[in-house]
C-alpha cells in the first residue's frame, strides 16, 4: 500500500516517530521537583489514513481483508524499516462521489522499528571459502573453508535502541555440560546448563516479548528454558559495540555460535531510507 503502482494512496501516518514513556514519580515533604521511581515503554499506536480514487467494490473488499480484525501484519516504511502490528480498529470508510477515504488503527506490541536487513555474526565453526575459479592441483589446493577459533566477536548494533537477538549454538564435536555467552564490555551474560553432544543445537530467542530456549537433539526439539541461569541478563544487543564470547561451562566441545538481530530505531521519518 502507498506504492506508486497501487491505487491505495496513504494520506497520513500518525505515531510512527517518537515513543511515549510511562513514568512513575513521587514527591517527599518539602521536596523541590520529584523523584522518578519507574520508567516503562508500552506499545506503539499507529493511525493510518488513505484514499482510493475511482474505487471499485473489489478494492474495498481487499482493504477489509488486509486489515481483518484479530489478524497481524508487518508495516514497512520506505523499504528500510518494519514493525509488526495487530489491528486495533478495522477500516472505517467514508465516501465522496467516486473517492473513498479509509482509516485504520494499529497497535505495535514492541515500539521499536527494525531494519529490513538482518545482521548475522558467527563465532567459531567453519568459514566458507569456496570461490571460482576452482584449483584442484596438489601444489596449490583450493580452500573450501577454514575452521575459526572461538574468539571475541563484535556484534555491532547500528540503530539507536537496544534490540533482541537470536543465538544459535551448535556443538560440532565433543561434549559440554552447558554454555555461557558473555558481553566482555558490560559483563552481562546468558548461561544455560543443558548438556550438549556433537550435533545438538541450542536456540535462544524472544517471541512476542517472551524469552524462549530450545534444544534440538537427533531431530527432537525440547524446551530447555528451565535450564537457564536465573541471573542471566544478556537479553538484548546494546546500541553500538557488543563484544561477545561463548564458552562451555564444563567439558571439551567445539561450538559454532551464530548471533542474528535487526538494528532498531525509536522512530522513522521520511527520507530515513537514504540514511542507511
Amino acid at each position: 500500500m502507498g506504492h506508486v503502482s497501487t491505487p491505495f494512496q496513504i494520506l497520513s501516518l500518525e505515531g510512527i516517530d517518537g515513543i511515549s514513556v510511562d513514568i512513575s514519580t513521587s514527591q517527599g515533604a518539602q521536596q523541590v521537583g520529584c523523584s522518578v521511581d519507574h520508567q516503562t515503554l508500552g506499545a506503539r499506536r499507529i493511525g493510518l489514513i488513505g484514499k482510493i480514487v475511482n474505487f471499485s467494490p473489489a478494492q474495498l473488499a481487499q482493504i477489509a481483508q488486509i486489515f481483518l480484525p484479530m489478524s497481524t501484519l508487518r508495516l514497512t516504511f520506505e523499504e528500510a524499516y518494519w514493525i509488526d502490528c495487530v489491528i486495533s480498529e478495522s477500516p472505517v470508510f467514508s465516501y465522496d462521489l467516486k473517492t473513498v477515504t479509509f482509516s485504520v488503527s494499529l497497535l505495535a506490541p514492541s515500539p521499536y522499528w527494525k531494519a529490513v536487513k538482518i545482521n548475522s555474526y558467527q563465532l567459531g565453526g567453519l568459514t566458507g571459502g569456496f570461490t571460482f575459479p576452482v584449483n584442484f592441483s596438489q601444489r596449490n589446493p583450493h580452500s573450501f573453508g577454514k575452521r575459526a577459533a572461538l574468539l571475541y566477536l563484535n556484534c555491532k548494533n547500528r540503530g539507536n535502541a537496544v534490540t533482541d537477538y537470536m543465538a544459535r549454538i551448535r556443538c560440532s564435536s565433543g561434549e559440554a555440560a552447558g554454555v555461557i555467552l558473555v558481553n566482555a564490555q558490560t559483563q552481562q551474560f546468558l548461561e544455560i546448563s543443558t548438556g550438549l553432544v556433537a550435533g545438538d543445537v541450542l536456540e535462544i530467542y524472544q517471541e512476542n516479548g517472551i524469552l524462549r530456549a530450545t534444544k534440538t537433539s537427533a531431530g527432537i526439539v525440547t524446551d530447555v528454558f528451565a535450564d537457564l541461569n536465573e541471573d542471566s541478563d544478556l537479553f538484548y544487543m546494546n546500541v553500538g559495540d557488543n563484544v561477545l564470547r561463548a564458552d562451555v561451562i564444563e567439558g571439551e566441545a567445539l561450538l559454532e555460535v551464530t548471533i542474528r538481530f535487526y538494528d532498531a530505531v525509536s522512530g522513522v521519518r521520511y527520507g530515513i531510507s537514504g540514511l542507511q
